[in-house]
Parts: structure tokens; C-alpha cells; sequence
């Protein structure tokens, strides 16, 4: 992660914190998009922020891009913003970095802060899901050193 030299791309409001239960969908039209909560976090960044967080909060990293994975709902995201080369290619190395760095806030939360939250099984699960995703996100980061000398 350090050694990456991140594209430059431009920022926009964002919501930073865009992930699967923050956005709620029409109980009539599934695809339909009804609302998005919990705006605390939100603040100037690139999109690929939020598509990284939203996109791997649907199913991870696993062995292929979230950008191949998840192509249809990018695909209509464009069609109302499209994205750059630039900000496309950040959006795995976002989620895989947020993996990582996910891990480092929870165990700082919980064991060197002693932090109590009101729901102990959503935070193990929270865990657990991004211990699952650990393997996959650090091989992916390797192999993003070796391409382009961590140019990401």
C-alpha cells in the first residue's frame, strides 16, 4: 500500500460511507434505489470511494475485481456519472486497502481502547467478514506492487 502512487482524480461530495445497509431499496421495484442514510461521514472525495465501499459490502473482494463482478450496477451508475480510467482503477485497490485498514480500527477499537458497543454480534461479524476478505485483499495488493511500480 505504501509504495502506491494513486491516480489523480477529480473530487465531489461524497458520501464516504456508502455501503449495503445505508442504502435502502423500493420494496416495489428492488433495482430502485429509495434512499441513502447516514450521511455522518460524507465529505469531498472520488466516487470510487463510495463504489469501492458499496461494492464490496455486497459481496467482498473474492478472486475477481469488483469492477468485473459488479458491471450491470456500475454500468447504470455511469449513466448518470461516468467514471475516468483513473478513478475505475482505484475502486479495487480502495476496497482491499479498506480491508486492512478496516481490521486495524476494529482491533484498536476493541482491544487497546476497550470500546463497548451496543451490538457485540454485529461487530464479530463485521470482523469475521473482513478477516474472510484478508487473504484476497493482501494478494491483491501484492500483485498490484509488481505493475507499474505500485502506480495504482
Amino acid at each position: 500500500m505504501a509504495e502506491a502512487e494513486p491516480a489523480v482524480v477529480l473530487c465531489q461530495a461524497v458520501v464516504r460511507d456508502l455501503w449495503s445497509d445505508h442504502v435502502l431499496f423500493e420494496p416495489a421495484a428492488p433495482g430502485t434505489v429509495a434512499g441513502i442514510i447516514d450521511f455522518h461521514a460524507a465529505g469531498s472525495d472520488t466516487p470510487a470511494t463510495d463504489l469501492a465501499r458499496l461494492l464490496g459490502s455486497w459481496r467482498g473482494l473474492g478472486t475477481d475485481s469488483l469492477v468485473e463482478r459488479w458491471r450491470e450496477p456500475l454500468a447504470r451508475y455511469e449513466q448518470l456519472r461516468p467514471l475516468s480510467t483513473e478513478e475505475r482503477s482505484l475502486i479495487d485497490w480502495l476496497h482491499a486497502s479498506a480491508v486492512i485498514c478496516g481490521l486495524d480500527n476494529w482491533f484498536r477499537w476493541l482491544v487497546e481502547e476497550s470500546r463497548q458497543f451496543s451490538d457485540a454480534n454485529r461487530v464479530a461479524e463485521r470482523v469475521d467478514w473482513l478477516l474472510g476478505d484478508l487473504p484476497a485483499a493482501v494478494a491483491w495488493l501484492a500483485g498490484c506492487s509488481g505493475r507499474g511500480g505500485g502506480r495504482v
